[in-house]
Protein backbone atom coordinates (compact mmCIF):
# COMPACT_ATOMS: atom_id res chain seq x y z
CA UNK A 1 0.00 0.00 0.00
CA UNK A 2 1.59 3.26 -1.14
CA UNK A 3 -1.15 5.30 -2.16
CA UNK A 4 -0.69 8.00 0.42
CA UNK A 5 3.07 8.34 0.12
CA UNK A 6 3.79 8.77 -3.49
CA UNK A 7 3.46 12.15 -5.49
CA UNK A 8 -0.25 13.25 -5.40
CA UNK A 9 0.60 13.78 -9.54
CA UNK A 10 1.77 10.32 -9.72
CA UNK A 11 -1.44 8.97 -8.30
CA UNK A 12 -3.91 11.12 -10.26
CA UNK A 13 -1.85 9.20 -13.39
CA UNK A 14 -2.40 5.73 -12.18
CA UNK A 15 -6.15 6.52 -11.59
CA UNK A 16 -6.58 8.74 -14.80
CA UNK A 17 -8.33 11.19 -12.54
CA UNK A 18 -8.21 15.16 -12.61
CA UNK A 19 -8.24 16.85 -8.94
CA UNK A 20 -10.88 19.86 -11.05
CA UNK A 21 -13.12 17.66 -13.22
CA UNK A 22 -12.38 14.02 -11.34
CA UNK A 23 -13.63 10.52 -13.61
CA UNK A 24 -15.89 11.36 -16.66
CA UNK A 25 -18.97 9.38 -16.37
CA UNK A 26 -17.82 6.48 -19.10
CA UNK A 27 -14.34 5.87 -17.28
CA UNK A 28 -16.51 5.26 -13.80
CA UNK A 29 -18.80 3.31 -15.90
CA UNK A 30 -16.16 0.88 -17.46
CA UNK A 31 -13.92 0.87 -13.86
CA UNK A 32 -17.06 -0.20 -12.27
CA UNK A 33 -18.61 -2.87 -14.79
CA UNK A 34 -13.84 -4.13 -14.30
CA UNK A 35 -13.58 -3.91 -10.81
CA UNK A 36 -17.57 -4.22 -9.12
CA UNK A 37 -19.64 -2.62 -6.85
CA UNK A 38 -18.32 -0.72 -3.68
CA UNK A 39 -19.56 -3.17 -1.32
CA UNK A 40 -18.65 -6.18 0.70
CA UNK A 41 -19.35 -9.51 -1.07
CA UNK A 42 -22.12 -11.94 0.40
CA UNK A 43 -20.64 -14.90 1.97
CA UNK A 44 -22.06 -18.21 1.44
CA UNK A 45 -23.84 -19.14 4.51
CA UNK A 46 -24.67 -22.15 6.74
CA UNK A 47 -28.34 -23.13 7.64
CA UNK A 48 -28.36 -22.57 11.74
CA UNK A 49 -29.54 -26.24 12.23
CA UNK A 50 -26.39 -27.43 10.18
CA UNK A 51 -24.29 -25.08 12.67
CA UNK A 52 -26.48 -26.32 15.51
CA UNK A 53 -25.91 -29.99 14.46
CA UNK A 54 -22.07 -29.56 13.92
CA UNK A 55 -22.57 -27.84 17.98
CA UNK A 56 -23.94 -31.37 19.56
CA UNK A 57 -21.32 -33.59 17.04
CA UNK A 58 -18.32 -33.10 17.95
CA UNK A 59 -15.84 -35.47 19.81
CA UNK A 60 -16.72 -34.90 23.32
CA UNK A 61 -20.60 -34.69 22.92
CA UNK A 62 -20.35 -37.69 20.51
CA UNK A 63 -18.64 -39.70 23.79
CA UNK A 64 -21.37 -38.41 26.00
CA UNK A 65 -24.20 -39.42 23.12
CA UNK A 66 -22.23 -42.82 23.12
CA UNK A 67 -22.66 -42.69 27.31
CA UNK A 68 -26.25 -42.10 26.82
CA UNK A 69 -27.15 -44.76 24.50
CA UNK A 70 -25.60 -47.40 26.40
CA UNK A 71 -27.25 -46.28 29.57
CA UNK A 72 -30.45 -46.59 27.87
CA UNK A 73 -29.26 -49.70 26.87
CA UNK A 74 -28.31 -51.03 30.12
CA UNK A 75 -32.09 -50.20 31.69
CA UNK A 76 -33.49 -51.99 28.52
CA UNK A 77 -31.47 -55.25 29.07
CA UNK A 78 -32.36 -55.00 32.63
CA UNK A 79 -34.98 -52.21 33.82
CA UNK A 80 -35.03 -53.81 37.69
CA UNK A 81 -32.87 -51.55 39.32
CA UNK A 82 -31.02 -50.23 36.51
CA UNK A 83 -33.40 -46.95 37.41
CA UNK A 84 -30.42 -44.60 37.62
CA UNK A 85 -29.35 -45.40 34.50
CA UNK A 86 -32.04 -44.09 32.68
CA UNK A 87 -31.62 -41.03 34.57
CA UNK A 88 -27.92 -40.79 33.68
CA UNK A 89 -28.99 -41.01 29.87
CA UNK A 90 -31.26 -38.14 29.86
CA UNK A 91 -28.67 -35.85 32.23
CA UNK A 92 -25.93 -36.31 29.06
CA UNK A 93 -28.51 -35.58 26.69
CA UNK A 94 -29.31 -32.60 28.73
CA UNK A 95 -26.07 -31.59 28.97
CA UNK A 96 -24.83 -31.71 24.84
CA UNK A 97 -27.93 -29.92 24.10
CA UNK A 98 -27.94 -27.17 26.90
CA UNK A 99 -24.02 -26.70 25.97
CA UNK A 100 -24.83 -27.15 22.03
CA UNK A 101 -27.34 -24.18 22.75
CA UNK A 102 -24.54 -22.04 24.17
CA UNK A 103 -22.29 -22.35 21.69
CA UNK A 104 -24.82 -22.11 18.87
CA UNK A 105 -26.29 -18.64 20.64
CA UNK A 106 -22.57 -17.27 20.93
CA UNK A 107 -21.80 -18.09 17.10
CA UNK A 108 -25.07 -16.45 16.31
CA UNK A 109 -24.58 -13.02 18.12
CA UNK A 110 -21.07 -13.14 16.36
CA UNK A 111 -22.49 -13.63 13.04
CA UNK A 112 -24.94 -10.97 13.80
CA UNK A 113 -22.03 -8.77 14.43
CA UNK A 114 -19.98 -9.29 11.67
CA UNK A 115 -23.54 -8.80 9.72
CA UNK A 116 -22.96 -5.61 10.93
CA UNK A 117 -20.23 -4.37 9.02
CA UNK A 118 -22.33 -4.10 5.71
CA UNK A 119 -24.56 -1.36 7.26
CA UNK A 120 -21.11 0.62 7.45
CA UNK A 121 -21.39 1.68 3.76
CA UNK A 122 -23.32 5.18 3.72
CA UNK A 123 -26.13 4.54 1.11
CA UNK A 124 -25.10 8.13 -0.97
CA UNK A 125 -22.13 9.89 -1.08
CA UNK A 126 -21.07 13.37 -3.08
CA UNK A 127 -18.77 12.69 -6.34
CA UNK A 128 -16.77 14.54 -8.39
CA UNK A 129 -17.76 13.72 -12.06
CA UNK A 130 -17.08 15.78 -15.41
CA UNK A 131 -16.59 18.27 -13.27
CA UNK A 132 -19.87 18.30 -11.37
CA UNK A 133 -20.11 17.51 -7.52
CA UNK A 134 -23.41 15.14 -8.00
CA UNK A 135 -24.30 12.32 -5.21
CA UNK A 136 -24.63 8.80 -6.48
CA UNK A 137 -25.23 5.65 -4.62
CA UNK A 138 -22.39 4.74 -2.52
CA UNK A 139 -21.85 1.37 -4.24
CA UNK A 140 -21.25 3.04 -7.53
CA UNK A 141 -18.05 4.39 -6.26
CA UNK A 142 -14.55 3.35 -8.04
CA UNK A 143 -10.90 4.16 -7.22
CA UNK A 144 -9.99 7.36 -8.59
CA UNK A 145 -13.59 9.15 -7.54
CA UNK A 146 -13.02 11.97 -6.22
CA UNK A 147 -15.45 12.70 -2.48
CA UNK A 148 -16.41 15.15 -0.79
CA UNK A 149 -17.55 14.44 2.86
CA UNK A 150 -18.92 16.53 5.51
CA UNK A 151 -19.46 16.25 9.24
CA UNK A 152 -22.01 13.25 9.97
CA UNK A 153 -21.33 11.30 6.93
CA UNK A 154 -19.33 8.17 6.84
CA UNK A 155 -16.02 7.63 4.46
CA UNK A 156 -17.38 5.41 1.81
CA UNK A 157 -14.08 3.84 0.77
CA UNK A 158 -10.49 4.48 1.81
CA UNK A 159 -9.51 7.21 0.47
CA UNK A 160 -6.51 9.91 0.49
CA UNK A 161 -7.15 12.98 1.68
CA UNK A 162 -6.89 15.95 -1.07
CA UNK A 163 -8.03 18.75 1.00
CA UNK A 164 -9.63 19.15 4.67
CA UNK A 165 -11.00 21.93 6.74
CA UNK A 166 -10.76 20.90 10.70
CA UNK A 167 -11.81 17.46 8.90
CA UNK A 168 -12.08 14.85 12.45
CA UNK A 169 -12.87 10.91 11.83
CA UNK A 170 -14.02 8.67 14.68
CA UNK A 171 -11.70 5.45 13.63
CA UNK A 172 -12.83 3.68 17.04
CA UNK A 173 -14.46 1.06 14.77
CA UNK A 174 -11.22 0.24 13.03
CA UNK A 175 -8.26 1.12 15.57
CA UNK A 176 -9.90 1.56 18.90
CA UNK A 177 -9.35 5.40 19.21
CA UNK A 178 -11.61 7.60 21.55
CA UNK A 179 -10.67 10.36 20.27
CA UNK A 180 -11.65 11.99 16.36
CA UNK A 181 -8.64 12.06 14.45
CA UNK A 182 -7.61 15.22 12.52
CA UNK A 183 -7.02 14.80 8.69
CA UNK A 184 -5.40 16.87 6.27
CA UNK A 185 -3.42 16.38 2.86
CA UNK A 186 0.55 15.80 4.51
CA UNK A 187 1.71 12.45 5.11
CA UNK A 188 2.68 12.00 8.06
CA UNK A 189 3.64 8.67 8.70
CA UNK A 190 5.00 7.36 5.05
CA UNK A 191 5.25 3.69 6.72
CA UNK A 192 2.65 3.27 9.33
CA UNK A 193 -0.26 4.16 6.90
CA UNK A 194 -3.15 3.19 10.05
CA UNK A 195 -0.80 6.50 11.53
CA UNK A 196 -0.87 8.91 8.36
CA UNK A 197 -3.33 11.62 8.73
CA UNK A 198 -3.57 11.63 5.12
CA UNK A 199 -5.99 8.76 4.56
CA UNK A 200 -9.12 8.09 6.04
CA UNK A 201 -11.04 4.45 5.83
CA UNK A 202 -13.77 3.07 4.73
CA UNK A 203 -16.82 3.10 7.34
CA UNK A 204 -15.05 5.52 9.61
CA UNK A 205 -17.27 8.66 11.21
CA UNK A 206 -16.49 12.44 9.91
CA UNK A 207 -17.45 13.79 13.50
CA UNK A 208 -16.18 17.29 12.60
CA UNK A 209 -15.34 19.69 9.59
CA UNK A 210 -15.17 18.75 6.07
CA UNK A 211 -13.04 17.49 3.30
CA UNK A 212 -11.74 16.03 0.07
CA UNK A 213 -10.24 12.60 -1.27
CA UNK A 214 -9.63 10.27 -3.44
CA UNK A 215 -10.63 6.95 -3.51
CA UNK A 216 -8.15 4.64 -3.26
CA UNK A 217 -9.57 1.03 -2.57
CA UNK A 218 -13.25 -0.30 -2.82
CA UNK A 219 -14.81 -2.91 -1.43
CA UNK A 220 -13.56 -5.65 -0.24
CA UNK A 221 -9.91 -4.14 -0.92
CA UNK A 222 -10.83 -1.60 2.02
CA UNK A 223 -8.93 -2.20 5.46
CA UNK A 224 -12.27 -2.55 6.88
CA UNK A 225 -13.35 -5.06 3.93
CA UNK A 226 -10.09 -7.13 4.73
CA UNK A 227 -11.30 -7.32 8.28
CA UNK A 228 -14.49 -8.28 7.72
CA UNK A 229 -13.74 -10.71 5.26
CA UNK A 230 -10.74 -12.44 7.63
CA UNK A 231 -13.98 -12.36 10.47
CA UNK A 232 -16.58 -14.27 8.03
CA UNK A 233 -13.38 -17.06 6.52
CA UNK A 234 -11.66 -17.23 10.20
CA UNK A 235 -12.24 -20.03 12.41
CA UNK A 236 -11.58 -23.07 10.41
CA UNK A 237 -8.43 -23.67 12.38
CA UNK A 238 -9.01 -25.41 15.29
CA UNK A 239 -7.90 -23.74 18.49
CA UNK A 240 -4.86 -25.34 20.68
CA UNK A 241 -7.65 -25.80 23.54
CA UNK A 242 -10.11 -27.82 20.77
CA UNK A 243 -7.01 -29.54 19.85
CA UNK A 244 -6.05 -30.50 23.43
CA UNK A 245 -9.64 -31.66 24.40
CA UNK A 246 -9.75 -33.71 21.22
CA UNK A 247 -6.87 -35.84 22.08
CA UNK A 248 -8.28 -36.05 25.55
CA UNK A 249 -11.51 -37.86 24.47
CA UNK A 250 -9.48 -39.83 22.17
CA UNK A 251 -7.31 -40.85 24.95
CA UNK A 252 -10.20 -41.49 27.73
CA UNK A 253 -12.42 -43.61 24.78
CA UNK A 254 -9.27 -45.71 23.92
CA UNK A 255 -8.81 -46.22 28.09
CA UNK A 256 -13.24 -46.83 28.33
CA UNK A 257 -13.37 -49.69 25.82
CA UNK A 258 -10.11 -51.02 26.65
CA UNK A 259 -11.29 -51.10 30.26
CA UNK A 260 -15.15 -51.72 29.48
CA UNK A 261 -13.72 -55.25 27.48
CA UNK A 262 -10.97 -55.91 30.53
CA UNK A 263 -13.78 -56.09 32.86
CA UNK A 264 -15.99 -57.83 30.62
CA UNK A 265 -14.16 -60.91 30.30
CA UNK A 266 -13.01 -60.79 34.07
CA UNK A 267 -16.47 -60.82 35.30
CA UNK A 268 -17.34 -63.62 33.23
CA UNK A 269 -14.63 -65.72 33.29
CA UNK A 270 -13.46 -65.09 37.12
CA UNK A 271 -16.53 -64.01 38.63
CA UNK A 272 -18.79 -66.24 37.06
CA UNK A 273 -21.48 -63.92 35.76
CA UNK A 274 -24.26 -64.53 32.96
CA UNK A 275 -23.43 -63.25 29.59
CA UNK A 276 -26.65 -60.28 30.73
CA UNK A 277 -24.81 -59.39 33.95
CA UNK A 278 -21.21 -58.97 32.16
CA UNK A 279 -22.50 -57.31 29.84
CA UNK A 280 -24.16 -54.82 31.92
CA UNK A 281 -20.84 -54.48 34.31
CA UNK A 282 -19.37 -53.68 30.80
CA UNK A 283 -21.14 -51.02 29.81
CA UNK A 284 -21.02 -49.75 33.07
CA UNK A 285 -17.48 -49.45 33.01
CA UNK A 286 -17.71 -47.74 29.64
CA UNK A 287 -20.28 -45.29 30.92
CA UNK A 288 -18.35 -44.31 34.65
CA UNK A 289 -15.33 -43.15 32.80
CA UNK A 290 -17.73 -40.70 30.79
CA UNK A 291 -16.80 -37.07 32.00
CA UNK A 292 -19.76 -36.32 32.19
CA UNK A 293 -19.66 -32.39 34.04
CA UNK A 294 -16.37 -31.55 32.02
CA UNK A 295 -18.22 -30.47 28.57
CA UNK A 296 -20.59 -28.49 30.13
CA UNK A 297 -17.40 -26.82 32.54
CA UNK A 298 -15.51 -25.96 29.60
CA UNK A 299 -18.35 -24.61 27.96
CA UNK A 300 -19.38 -22.05 30.42
CA UNK A 301 -15.89 -21.12 31.17
CA UNK A 302 -15.41 -20.22 27.62
CA UNK A 303 -18.91 -18.17 27.32
CA UNK A 304 -18.07 -16.27 30.35
CA UNK A 305 -14.74 -15.23 28.94
CA UNK A 306 -15.79 -14.79 25.26
CA UNK A 307 -18.74 -12.21 27.52
CA UNK A 308 -15.76 -10.51 29.18
CA UNK A 309 -13.67 -10.16 25.78
CA UNK A 310 -17.26 -8.57 24.29
CA UNK A 311 -17.23 -5.84 26.75
CA UNK A 312 -13.55 -5.01 25.77
CA UNK A 313 -14.98 -4.96 21.94
CA UNK A 314 -13.32 -8.63 20.65
CA UNK A 315 -15.46 -10.70 18.54
CA UNK A 316 -15.03 -14.21 19.59
CA UNK A 317 -16.05 -16.13 16.34
CA UNK A 318 -16.27 -19.67 18.04
CA UNK A 319 -15.02 -21.29 21.28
Amino acid sequence: MDEHKIPLEELLYRFGANLETGLTTEMAIKRNLEEGDNKLPEKEKTPAWIRFLKEITNWFAIMLWIGSILSIITYILQPAGNLPNLYLAFVLMFVVILTGIITFALGAKSEALMEGFKNMLPSVTKVLRDGKLTQIPAEKLVRGDIVEIISGEKVPADIRILSSIEMKVDNSALTGEVEPLLRSPECTHPEEPFETKNLAFFGTLCKEGRGRGIVINIAEKTVMGQIADLAATGGGQKSPLREELDRFVLIITVIAIVLGIAFFFLSKFVVGYSWLECIIFGIGILVANVPEGLLACITISLAITAKKLADRQVLVKNL
